[in-house]
């Protein structure tokens, strides 16, 4: 069997070779501050650097090498929320805070910074941003500018990146839309009419979702003392086993959890945030939650859009292949982090370095829609099913 297996992948690798042009998605890589050698960073989720200098590698050279490859960034490549800002976690995040995190993340992380400037030096190569609840600091134009500065040299490279800043859809040809997925949760959604709060006399500031919040003042506490708090999923069931297996713990996080949604919800930034009781009602019924999938709102696009055909999300850290009877596609790219799904239907343990591949052919019409597991420079890459 072992003997077999690497030929196995080739062969459905050459089967994937036959295109004019492609698209990469990758999502939720959670880049932090970086590890110093010998020691782990708790706040720092990301220990796949090489592997991801590989799959760039992989898909710029031989048959690739002259072909248009976008690369899409769909969403919390970067943690900014677990980055900290003059020695500290900040949830009033301004445009220096953010160029600091962005600066500090590719300092901890040369390899990325390389690996996607060498990819962009190249006149067929594109980068795409997509902003996700957990790097929303790319919002900011300053921060934009940024990362363009620190990885593209001259104004051809720059202006093939681009940000998608003011919506949550990447509409992309062949009928294929791509979003992040936080925008479907009410804990995590952007407000995208007012992404930041503007105060004369002030710096702009992000306008944070709730999750956001929760992440920097909750997770951030606990996480020396529970490093996989952000793990699992879904967080309902984790803090249900954590009542049995450290039942001290679990009591503190939950009054935590308790004073702080009291504390921004109803004290503090009240006019700032100008919440309404019935919004507030509506949080606390149903939207103190965090989903398993994300296939029910994907079904629902693809249903009532006929013009979409491709659906491809990240977010929820659960890599998914799923073809509906209308013979549209769902794809979640997963995570290139530790991740733990407790849902019985995803019962699994990642990480999977898993992504999406578009596929298009002479017509530029697309011609196949995949979700990959990057195996290695020897193994390649294996189809995913599930």
């Amino acid at each position: 069997m072992f003997t077999i297996y690497p030929k196995i992948i080739t062969m459905q690798f050459k089967t994937m070779k036959k295109c004019n042009e492609i698209k990469l998605v990758v999502s939720d890589f959670h880049i932090g501050e970086g590890h110093g050698r010998g020691r782990v960073n708790q706040y720092d989720d990301f220990h796949y650097d090489n592997e991801f200098k590989e799959l760039i590698a992989h898909y710029t050279s031989n048959d690739y090498e002259q072909m248009p490859v976008e690369l899409i960034i769909n969403g919390d490549f970067f943690d900014f929320l677990k980055v900290r800002y003059d020695g500290k976690f900040v949830d009033v995040i301004t445009e220096n805070a953010g160029v600091a995190k962005l600066k500090t993340c590719f300092k901890g992380h040369p390899i990325i910074r390389e690996t996607l400037s060498n990819f962009i030096k190249n006149e067929n190569h594109f980068i795409t941003v997509i902003p996700g609840n957990h790097d929303m600091e790319l919002v900011f134009f300053a921060v934009e500018r940024c990362f363009r500065d620190m990885i593209a040299y001259d104004d051809a490279s720059k202006a093939r990146i681009k940000f998608i800043d003011d919506k949550d859809v990447y509409h992309v040809r062949g009928g294929v839309q791509i979003h992040h997925g936080h925008q479907f949760e009410l804990l995590n959604a952007f407000d995208y009419d007012q992404l930041k709060f503007i105060q004369e006399g002030k710096e702009p500031t992000l306008n944070l979702p709730w999750g956001s919040l929760f992440v920097i003042t909750i997770v951030n506490r606990f996480k020396r003392e529970c490093p996989s708090i952000d793990q699992v999923r879904p967080f309902r069931l984790f803090m249900a086993r954590m009542l049995i297996l450290d039942p001290l713990l679990t009591v503190k996080v939950m009054s935590w959890i308790s004073y702080y949604f009291v504390r921004t919800r109803f004290l503090q930034f009240w006019e700032r945030r100008r919440n309404r009781f019935a919004k507030t009602l509506k949080f606390l019924t149903g939207g103190f939650s965090f989903k398993s999938s994300l296939e029910q709102d994907a079904d629902e696009i693809l249903n009532y859009v006929s013009d979409t055909n491709v659906i491809i999300f990240g977010h929820n850290h659960t890599p998914k292949y799923r073809v509906f009877e209308n013979n549209k596609t769902y794809i979640n790219t997963g995570t290139w982090t530790r991740a733990i799904n407790l849902d019985v239907r995803e019962f699994t343990r990642y990480p999977k370095l898993t992504f999406a591949l578009l596929e298009y052919g002479d017509d530029k019409k697309i011609s196949n829609s995949s979700l990959l597991e990057w195996k290695g420079p020897y193994h390649e890459i294996e189809i995913v099913n599930y």
